[in-house]
């Protein structure tokens, strides 16, 4: 069923909206831009180590993880 044949009682599809309220607004415009370096499984020398009693280590996907 598409949105043309909806019986005339369905209500009418609103759009979605977002309300920033002028202090985000104003907090955003200040924010500088943020260089990301993304590291791979592959660029990690080490892919564990032991730190604080855990465990944190880089699977192959890249995630890190804590055991």
């Amino acid at each position: 069923m598409d949105a043309g044949s909806l019986p005339q009682e369905h209500p009418k599809w609103v759009r979605d909206s977002l309300a920033v309220s002028q202090r985000a607004r104003d907090l955003i415009a200040r924010l500088r831009p943020v260089a990301i370096r993304i590291f791979t499984f592959w660029d990690h020398r080490l892919r564990q180590a032991f730190v604080g009693g855990r465990t944190v280590r880089v699977d192959p996907s890249g995630c890190y993880r804590i055991d």
